[in-house]
């Protein structure tokens, strides 16, 4: 199940974890998490128990979707600070901005459902345009995510 839950200005966040290159088709979502999550005791100055699924996309992705596209993948967890970042992890920085969030309780093998009503119908709805900035998911004890898209007017 999904619902729209805001609009909002999400600060920057420093990230630590680990990161893939991948497409739909290839798709390496969970090779990348099981090593992530061997790893993610070695993080420091955590600052939540959540985690962060981030995506990275290319300029232009969903204007021309296309499922062998690549882009980049990302499982971590928000830092106070991107020191001390542990072998085999890197850090990223979340960038300042406008983000719709949305509320989704639900398999992760029917997320496609939640993707495709953000963007074939709240999306068109909204008055509001995806824009090129990384869209990320925030994953809670309990497995419930809060999926967090960059728009523009």
């Amino acid at each position: 199940m999904i619902n729209f839950s805001r609009i909002e200005t999400y600060p920057e966040t420093s990230v630590i974890g680990m990161s893939c290159k991948m497409s739909l088709i290839n798709n390496l979502t969970s090779t990348v998490w099981q090593s992530f999550m061997k790893e993610r005791s070695l993080v420091k100055n955590r600052v939540s128990d959540e985690f962060l699924s981030i995506q990275i996309y290319p300029l232009g992705y969903f204007e021309k979707f296309n499922p062998e596209t690549v882009f980049t993948k990302w499982a971590g967890v928000a830092v106070s600070e991107e020191t001390d970042v542990p072998h085999d992890m890197q850090a990223y920085r979340i960038p300042k901005g406008l983000y719709a969030v949305f509320n989704y309780k639900g398999l992760s093998s029917d997320a496609h459902h939640a993707f495709r009503f953000i963007f074939e119908e709240w999306v068109p709805q909204s008055g509001y345009i995806v824009d090129a900035r990384p869209h990320f998911e925030v994953i809670g004890k309990n497995l419930s995510s809060i999926i967090i898209y960059g728009l523009e007017r």
